[in-house]
């Protein structure tokens, strides 16, 4: 799409990611089950009592396991960005100096890729199917699960191209 010089484009797109979720539920039907079992036990659980504390503190730490479930990235003149609703001190941006180039992948490229840096570099992904792999400049990748992985490529690259001194358009 060509774009005029004043012109911009932003692009947005949102990933769902089980897992988190099921580790949320599984670990709420734990304590949820501990406390049961301490209650039928005659154990105090009020929440003044003793238990009671690692209970509340229990039941809120899932949260923060399911946060990340949620993901938002918005491509626009910033840069990248990756957002968790839930979370926002988990939020990144990636400006386009340390971007190289944008592809598209079938599937993840190899390593692990988590909202905090490891050795391939950082992400989010959902499981099988289109990925935005955008090839950084610390020779990393940032990975993103999305079905529009091919325009968010684009666009990269567009800005990209506009911001080295190439052709104006998107």
């Amino acid at each position: 799409m060509p774009l005029a010089p004043y012109q911009r484009a932003v692009f947005t797109a949102s990933a769902w990611s089980v897992r988190p979720l099921l580790v949320a539920v599984a670990l709420t039907a734990l304590i949820m089950w501990v406390g049961v079992e301490r209650y039928a036990d005659g154990h105090d659980i009020t929440l003044i009592g003793f238990a009671g504390w690692y209970s509340m503190i229990g039941l809120v730490f899932p949260l923060f396991i399911a946060a990340p479930a949620y993901t938002r990235v918005q491509i626009d003149g910033s840069g990248v960005t990756v957002r968790v609703p839930m979370l926002p001190v988990l939020s990144r941006t990636v400006p386009y100096e340390g971007i190289r180039f944008a592809e598209v992948g079938s599937e993840s490229p190899p390593g692990r890729y988590r909202l905090s840096d490891t050795d391939s570099g950082w992400g989010v992904v959902t499981g099988k199917g289109p990925v935005l792999v955008v090839s950084l400049a610390d020779s990393r990748s940032f990975v993103y699960s999305t079905r529009e992985a091919e325009t968010a490529a684009r666009l990269i690259n567009g800005w990209l191209n506009r911001q080295r001194g190439g052709a104006a358009s998107c």
